[in-house]
């Protein structure tokens, strides 16, 4: 979707990267139902642009806020992770 955005494909432009983006970002990281919900609702309108192919669309499964989580690096020693 960047590349799109940047070379201005399919009418797209910077400013539809950045807003998605920030309610993304925003959706994940301040963990608010407020914030969960906007960004479903752009998910869904996401997936329902006609001019758009599908690899620039979210996936087609139906969307729920419970799928919006930010999961914690866990950084534990273990023979599989590399120690920080």
């Amino acid at each position: 979707m960047r590349d799109a955005c940047k070379k201005g494909l399919y009418g797209l432009g910077q400013l539809q990267f950045e807003t998605t983006f920030g309610v993304l970002w925003d959706a994940i990281w301040n963990q608010n139902a407020e914030f969960r919900a906007t960004a479903v609702e752009n998910l869904k309108s996401w997936q329902n642009l006609s001019n758009l192919p599908s690899d620039l669309k979210p996936a087609s499964s139906a969307i729920r806020e419970n799928m919006i989580m930010r999961i914690e690096p866990n950084y534990r020693k273990s023979s599989n992770v590399m120690n920080f």
